[in-house]
């Protein structure tokens, strides 16, 4: 961090930007300089901030979704998701961010997978139509992390709450799921991961089942 020496001849920090009480800072220009800035928030544990951001220029969550899907630093992209979850559970409308979330759910990071499915999970609690995420969500269940699985169990157990459409497009997914060769295969070999899958899915079609009685 660069000094500055007060008129008392002490050096001294310059002012923390992110520091408690401060104004947002403002993010404008062009794309690529937003989506620079954005990077540099993030890098300074800035989460919050970006959230804040979001919640009131809805129109920046694409340049936070390019940084979880395309970031070079891993904790910068990890820091993107959660500043994703925060602006969706305060509300804000992550439809533009979907398909990149989408993308990031077979990342070769646990971690990005994980706060990808959680940051579905928080768009569909909020009403987000997040549809286009389900085949892929449905997929994930066959994740060999088990943090993954939960979270994805989570977010297509939200999704099934938004009506009976909804609901019936999970349920055909899983049934296409499950009769895929993958499926098949580890089931015919009764893997650990085939067991584990079987039971999130049990689990899933739990959560369903309640939701279909709350609905009734």
């Amino acid at each position: 961090m660069t000094m500055r020496r007060t008129k008392t001849g002490k050096d001294t920090s310059p002012p923390n930007p992110l520091a408690k009480g401060r104004k947002l800072p403002i993010i404008e220009g062009t794309d690529r300089v937003k989506l620079g800035e954005f990077h540099d928030l993030l890098a300074r544990r800035g989460f919050e901030k970006t959230a804040q951001i979001l919640k009131k220029s809805p129109e920046n969550v694409i340049f936070i979704a390019k940084i979880l899907l395309n970031g070079v630093d891993n904790r910068v992209r990890g820091y993107a998701g959660l500043a994703l979850a925060r602006a969706a559970k305060r509300g804000t409308d992550m439809t533009a961010a979907i398909p990149r979330l989408v993308k990031a759910l077979e990342d070769k990071h646990v971690n990005i997978r994980a706060i990808a499915a959680v940051d579905l999970e928080y768009a569909a609690r909020q009403g987000s139509d997040i549809t286009l995420a389900i085949p892929a969500l449905v997929k994930t269940l066959g994740d060999k992390d088990e943090k993954v699985r939960v979270a994805v169990v989570k977010a297509l157990g939200c999704t099934a709450r938004q009506d009976q459409k909804t609901l019936t497009l999970i349920v055909n997914e899983i049934i296409r799921f499950m009769r895929s060769d993958w499926f098949q295969n580890e089931m015919e070999k009764n893997s650990v991961v085939y067991e584990r899958t079987a039971n999130e899915i049990a689990q899933l079609l739990d959560k369903m089942r309640e939701a279909e009685k709350k609905a009734a």
